[in-house]
């Protein structure tokens, strides 16, 4: 049985509770994709599949940003604050390099690609 969108919930991990996608959230994250899509210009499998791959990145960061404010951030959440800390910040470390590494990989493609023209 397949759910929608807007009942889908994380059942595991460190985004599990962080926040609820809203349909304002979707919408900024399709005007983010439409404007990176016509400023990089993704073309061909490999280009169009890195790009979707930084959008999600991107997503995922948005999401970490929203943890951060609502979870770690509260003064009644304090106890353990370590453990939750050092788990968010590895996440939001990798997460970033997976952006950075995107945006470095659709260049390489897309100098590749004007090479061989």
């Amino acid at each position: 049985m397949e759910q929608s969108s807007e009942s889908f919930k994380r059942k595991k991990g460190l985004l599990k509770n962080a926040c609820v996608v809203t349909r304002t959230d979707r919408v900024k994250l399709r005007t983010l994709a439409v404007s990176l899509r016509e400023e990089l210009k993704p073309q061909g499998v490999r280009e169009e599949f890195v790009f979707e791959k930084l959008i999600l990145d991107i997503s995922r960061l948005g999401k970490l940003y929203a943890y951060e404010t609502k979870h770690l951030l509260d003064e009644n959440r304090l106890h353990n604050i370590d453990d939750r800390m050092d788990r968010f910040l590895r996440f939001k470390k990798a997460v970033q390099k997976d952006i950075s590494d995107g945006y470095k990989r659709l260049e390489d493609l897309k100098e590749a690609r004007f090479d061989a023209s």
